[in-house]
Protein backbone atom coordinates (compact mmCIF):
# COMPACT_ATOMS: atom_id res chain seq x y z
CA UNK A 1 0.00 0.00 0.00
CA UNK A 2 1.30 3.31 -0.34
CA UNK A 3 0.90 6.83 1.42
CA UNK A 4 -2.23 7.59 -0.19
CA UNK A 5 -3.95 4.22 0.72
CA UNK A 6 -2.79 4.33 4.41
CA UNK A 7 -4.31 8.67 4.47
CA UNK A 8 -7.63 7.25 3.45
CA UNK A 9 -7.54 4.60 5.89
CA UNK A 10 -7.13 6.75 8.56
CA UNK A 11 -9.31 9.48 7.28
CA UNK A 12 -12.14 6.75 7.37
CA UNK A 13 -11.03 5.64 10.63
CA UNK A 14 -10.88 9.12 12.19
CA UNK A 15 -14.70 9.94 10.43
CA UNK A 16 -16.20 6.44 11.97
CA UNK A 17 -14.18 7.60 15.59
CA UNK A 18 -15.94 10.63 15.26
CA UNK A 19 -19.72 9.69 13.93
CA UNK A 20 -19.60 7.01 17.03
CA UNK A 21 -18.52 9.44 20.01
CA UNK A 22 -21.18 11.86 18.91
CA UNK A 23 -23.60 9.74 18.89
CA UNK A 24 -25.95 9.65 21.59
CA UNK A 25 -29.63 9.08 23.04
CA UNK A 26 -32.06 11.58 22.91
CA UNK A 27 -32.87 14.07 26.35
CA UNK A 28 -35.72 13.04 28.24
CA UNK A 29 -38.85 15.53 27.76
CA UNK A 30 -39.13 17.88 30.71
CA UNK A 31 -42.38 16.25 31.58
CA UNK A 32 -40.71 13.36 32.81
CA UNK A 33 -37.66 15.25 34.82
CA UNK A 34 -38.77 18.49 35.88
CA UNK A 35 -40.57 17.67 39.22
CA UNK A 36 -42.96 21.00 39.26
CA UNK A 37 -44.46 20.28 35.74
CA UNK A 38 -44.48 16.14 37.06
CA UNK A 39 -46.66 17.37 39.91
CA UNK A 40 -49.15 19.73 37.13
CA UNK A 41 -49.30 17.17 34.03
CA UNK A 42 -50.46 13.74 35.87
CA UNK A 43 -49.02 11.41 33.35
CA UNK A 44 -50.88 8.00 32.89
CA UNK A 45 -48.52 4.88 33.11
CA UNK A 46 -50.01 2.54 30.33
CA UNK A 47 -48.08 -0.39 30.23
CA UNK A 48 -49.99 -2.54 31.18
CA UNK A 49 -53.13 -1.51 29.74
CA UNK A 50 -54.48 -5.07 27.50
CA UNK A 51 -56.24 -7.80 27.98
CA UNK A 52 -55.14 -9.64 31.89
CA UNK A 53 -52.68 -5.94 31.68
CA UNK A 54 -51.21 -7.33 28.74
CA UNK A 55 -49.39 -10.44 30.30
CA UNK A 56 -51.64 -13.09 28.58
CA UNK A 57 -52.97 -13.57 24.95
CA UNK A 58 -56.79 -12.81 24.11
CA UNK A 59 -58.20 -16.38 23.98
CA UNK A 60 -59.21 -18.11 20.65
CA UNK A 61 -61.39 -20.37 22.26
CA UNK A 62 -65.08 -20.14 23.88
CA UNK A 63 -68.52 -18.59 22.60
CA UNK A 64 -68.53 -15.23 21.42
CA UNK A 65 -71.13 -13.01 21.24
CA UNK A 66 -72.48 -10.71 18.75
CA UNK A 67 -73.12 -7.38 19.87
CA UNK A 68 -75.61 -7.13 16.90
CA UNK A 69 -77.35 -9.87 17.78
CA UNK A 70 -78.54 -7.94 21.32
CA UNK A 71 -79.61 -4.87 19.50
CA UNK A 72 -76.27 -3.51 19.10
CA UNK A 73 -75.52 -1.75 15.45
CA UNK A 74 -72.43 -1.22 13.39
Amino acid sequence: MNYCNYSIIRLFIALLIGMITSCKAQDLPRILTDDQIKQANYLPDYSYAGYKNGEKTIPEDGIVYLATDYGGYC
